[in-house]
């Protein structure tokens, strides 16, 4: 999944429904793993030519390895990079202009609240500037 702004805003309002049929993200039944826990993971590119990334995540998976594997695939890019890993809770990403970090917490409104604080406040150009550019979330998934 490529993000950019626009792509980015559209994609946000149909994460749910994609999340709640789970096409193509995670096995159909949620089997955990030896050790009792289910396993996600969200991979994010590098900057493309465009200035958008990429985007692969992964959920339900009975290790991390697996996850790690799916979401690097999703991502489809050479550039991606495992960059949020979480367990038997949720995981999303936000994106603050350039910047994005991933939270993870046991439900989608912590996940997401988690990945934008750790995202952090918008930078004001100049101290009169309008800071007030929301951050862009992409997920929450969540395991079980």
């Amino acid at each position: 999944m490529t993000v950019t702004g626009t792509t980015f805003r559209t994609f946000a309002t149909l994460i749910s429904a994609v999340a709640a049929v789970g096409v193509g993200y995670a096995p159909a039944a949620a089997e955990r793993g030896p050790d009792g826990h289910l396993y996600g993971a969200f991979a994010v590119s590098g900057t493309l030519g465009d200035g958008s990334r990429q985007i692969g995540s992964s959920w339900n998976f009975p290790d991390q390895g697996a996850a790690d594997q799916r979401a690097l695939a999703e991502c489809g890019d050479g550039s991606c990079v495992v960059e949020l890993r979480f367990m038997d809770g949720c995981g999303a990403i936000a994106f603050r202009g350039n910047r994005f970090a991933g939270g993870a917490g046991p439900t989608r409104d912590d996940a997401t609240r988690a990945a934008i604080d750790a995202v952090g406040p918008p930078w004001p150009s100049s101290i009169s500037a309008d800071a007030s550019d929301p951050a862009q979330v992409f997920g929450p998934d969540c395991n079980g």
